[in-house]
């Protein structure tokens, strides 16, 4: 009822109980039903509509940036995310993820998957992608969800840029 999905069979009922009892911890099941597809993320049903068509749009310098699928927030401030001059140096877009992409965060000394990190975050994996990714030129300098790669992090008392990402809906 919360997602105003119409009831299920009774067999249909059965069938995704069947499902879910025979499903192992690390198992992607996925159980459609009436547009919507129900899953297992930590041990918890959730419930997630249509996947997130990949996407790219340059940042015009908005603090906001509304999407189909949430919002990204931007913050202002020093020391904080990416370096304001990266930014004014390079066209800035907000991306989808794509597989392959691979960032190092601060205070670590390796470039890590970006899918891993997102995974370690808590993100369930058919979110990952969806997730924006701020780019400055060709580079990935940030991912909403993680942090800012340590190339383009802004030092402390620099004038830097950071992202928040929100959702249109938080899982259940």
């Amino acid at each position: 009822r919360e997602h105003r999905l119409p009831a299920a069979s009774r067999a249909r009922l059965a069938n995704a109980l069947l499902q879910l009892q025979r499903n192992h911890a690390d198992s992607q099941i996925a159980l459609r039903h009436a547009g919507a597809v129900l899953g297992v993320h930590r041990g918890r049903l959730v419930v997630r509509h249509q996947p997130v068509e990949p996407y790219s749009r340059v940042w015009s310098g908005a603090d906001e940036v509304l999407m189909p699928h949430g919002a990204l927030r931007l913050s202002r401030g020093t020391g904080i995310g990416i370096a304001a001059r990266h930014a004014a140096s390079a066209t800035v877009t907000i991306r989808s993820g794509s597989d392959g992409e691979r960032l190092r965060l601060a205070g670590r000394a390796a470039r890590r998957n970006v899918a891993d990190l997102l995974r370690e975050a808590g993100v369930a994996h058919w979110e990952r992608h969806a997730i924006p990714r701020i780019y400055c030129g060709d580079t990935l300098a940030a991912v909403a969800a993680i942090g800012t790669d340590a190339a383009f992090a802004a030092a402390a008392g620099e004038p830097g840029l950071a992202w928040q990402w929100t959702p249109a809906m938080a899982p259940t």
